[in-house]
């Protein structure tokens, strides 16, 4: 009985610590377990780079922040659209060859389209002086000069042949145009530059060079600078000398800068479609000297007078040199 009590007691302590080791050895193994878990995802983060990582993090913050940060855009309603005022500037006149823009004009101002400006013959004493002293100091009338606009219209004389389009190449060279003047006319003077920029196509004029051969009128110092400064294509060149017309001429070729030269004197005024023709002859032979047609200007009144490509003139005269 007491060998078979000693046995009952061992067994008994033996499940007891059957009942004491299982629950202990089922956590052992439970914690084993787990932490052989985190090693795995320990060494799987260890194996993504540092940059892919950083561009996940980054990914997953800009997810977060467009969910719960960003608020509706709120789309703001367009203000009512104005009415354009019309525009009040007075249209300007477009040339139908070369896309001239001329400035406005006075359809019935004095000497318009080549008109006679004809002074009454009862004028009174004033008038009169300031008449003659004109005729004295220019050799033409230069009291109706005064009263024609700078930019007077003028008719064109040309032929309907010479109107065609496409008459003349398209790639024509450049001009200077070359005016000398001593002593010129206020309004004459103005009236040639403004014709020459009106009537001349802007890609074909390169530049206007005014020669001055030592004048010494108040109005062809300062007064001209200042005018002919807000027109970017006009140069004053001033003579230090008089030099006479041929020198003159040459001190102005000297200045320029296109490939052609074209002299024009300083009493003129050039008509619709005066360059196209003569650069056309240049372009074909650069050996050519081209000569316009050159109508006439009454002295007295400022009548244009011309005449239809019917009759023969070189240089202004006819054949019987009249």
């Amino acid at each position: 009985m007491a060998h078979l009590s000693t046995m009952l007691l061992r067994r008994r302590g033996m499940l007891l610590k059957l009942v004491v080791a299982l629950p202990t050895l089922w956590l052992l193994l439970s914690l084993f377990t787990l932490n052989d878990s985190k090693l795995d995802d320990k060494d799987t983060q260890a194996n993504i780079p540092l940059k892919a990582r950083e561009e996940a993090e980054i990914e997953s913050n800009h997810i977060r922040e467009n969910v719960i940060i960003k608020e509706p855009v709120r789309v703001a309603p367009e203000p009512p659209k104005q009415a354009e005022e019309p525009s009040t500037e007075p249209p300007h006149e477009i040339h139908p060859a070369g896309g001239v823009l001329l400035p406005p004009q006075e359809p019935n101002g004095p000497g318009e389209m080549g008109k006679p400006v004809v002074l009454p013959k009862d004028l009174d004493a004033e008038t009169k002086a300031k008449v003659d002293k004109g005729w004295q100091d220019n050799a033409f009338n230069q009291y109706v000069s005064d009263m024609i606009s700078v930019h007077r219209t003028l008719p064109d004389p040309r032929d309907e042949w010479c109107k065609a389009p496409g008459r003349y190449l398209d790639n024509l060279p450049q001009t200077s145009v070359i005016v000398c003047f001593h002593n010129e006319a206020w309004s004459v003077l103005l009236r040639t530059v403004h014709s020459i920029l009106d009537r001349s196509p802007d890609h074909l004029l390169k530049e206007i060079i005014l020669v001055d051969d030592k004048s010494d009128m108040a109005h062809l110092q300062q007064q001209l600078e200042d005018y002919m400064a807000q027109y970017p294509k006009v140069k004053v060149v001033r003579a230090q000398k008089r030099e006479g017309l041929i020198r003159a001429r040459l001190i102005g070729a000297t200045a320029a800068t296109a490939p052609v030269l074209t002299f024009l004197d300083s009493h003129c005024e050039c008509t619709t479609g005066w360059l196209e023709p003569l650069l056309g002859s240049i372009a074909v032979d650069p050996h050519i000297v081209a000569c316009p047609v050159i109508d006439v200007l009454s002295d007295d009144n400022f009548e244009y007078h011309f005449r239809d490509a019917s009759g023969v003139n070189v240089g202004g005269f006819d054949w019987n040199l009249q």
